[in-house]
């Protein structure tokens, strides 16, 4: 018998601009897959899916079993806003 089981943890994060302001243009959707997919990429994590509006951000996430759920949430969170 394995000692271990795979898992397969999918996230759906939402998050709004500051004050939900509509800063998000559409052309801006492709930096900020790239920005996004470049921090998942740091945490082991996988970018399943991603959306944008102008306001707020869809972040679909295959969690890795390594890292807390809240850890990166900031981590993209942070990013995101840093770039």
């Amino acid at each position: 018998m394995p000692s271990r089981s795979p898992a397969h943890v999918l996230v759906h994060v939402v998050w709004a601009t500051w004050h939900r302001r509509p800063v998000l243009p559409a052309s801006f959707d492709g930096v900020l897959a790239s920005i996004l997919a470049g921090r998942v990429q740091e945490t082991r994590c996988a970018l399943a899916a991603f959306g944008a509006a102008r306001d707020h951000v869809h972040v679909l996430l295959l969690l890795s079993p390594t890292i807390a759920l809240a850890e990166a949430v900031q981590r993209l969170k942070g990013g995101s806003a840093h770039e």
